[in-house]
């Protein structure tokens, strides 16, 4: 490895260019000989391939005015990246249509042929969660908002379970177990859900769960956290 001091006119360089690879760190660019291996195609590369192809048929299908919409909000001030060297650039509209609707289909939701609104996406109110054995529909294991959540909004629910009701965090990490496409509810049954992803509460168990509301393009509002006991 080779330390570099770049001077007028290259101010800098980032990257990989033939042979070698050019970055830095607190102690100025460096460059460094470019690895020599064989990379094999895993699973998630091959499905994300995939799926990249499935959103280019989506955007082949757009009317010429849906493309022309999502390339006018490309262009928008708001949309400014900067990249490692602090120069600024913009995404395209086809970038922007693959980034939301992965985004949307991570989430289990569906394609969005209209370009984001920046709107910012409002918080999830206070909720409880009742974790329980009984399946009985309004006894079940369930989440009450203490405020009605807004309408028209996806809401994605996190859970994780303890066999031992000492722990204030789960020992392994959340998962997501239920999407709600939309609704305007008080209240969301989780029994279904819950015993689909973590089997039938067992008294002695402690659940946890994490809530946040989606908008139409896949934006989130701030995950609210809490936890419960299987008494009964």
């Amino acid at each position: 490895m080779a330390k570099v001091l770049f001077q007028a006119p290259v101010s800098g360089l980032r990257g990989k260019l033939g042979g070698s690879i050019y970055s830095a760190n607190k102690s100025g660019p460096y460059l460094m000989a470019r690895p020599a291996y064989i990379r094999q195609k895993s699973t998630a590369a091959t499905v994300q391939q995939t799926t990249l192809t499935g959103e280019g048929k989506l955007w082949a299908a757009l009317t010429p005015t849906q493309r022309l919409q999502w390339d006018t909000y490309a262009a928008l001030a708001a949309q400014a990246q900067t990249d490692s060297l602090g120069a600024t650039y913009y995404l395209s509209g086809w970038q922007w249509f693959v980034r939301v609707n992965l985004q949307l289909l991570k989430c289990w939701s569906y394609t969005n042929v209209v370009p984001p609104s920046w709107t910012p996406t409002v918080g999830l109110a206070p909720l409880i969660f009742y974790f329980t054995t009984n399946s009985t529909p309004g006894s079940d294991t369930r989440a009450t908002f203490l405020n009605i959540y807004p309408p028209n909004v996806s809401l994605v629910f996190y859970g994780a379970v303890s066999n031992s009701v000492g722990r204030t965090v789960p020992v392994h990490s959340y998962v997501p177990f239920l999407y709600v496409p939309t609704g305007n509810a008080s209240t969301e049954s989780l029994h279904a859900a819950w015993t689909a992803k973590f089997g039938t509460p067992v008294i002695g168990q402690r659940g946890f769960i994490k809530a946040c509301i989606q908008n139409f393009w896949g934006r989130r509002g701030a995950l609210l956290g809490t936890y419960a006991d299987c008494l009964t």
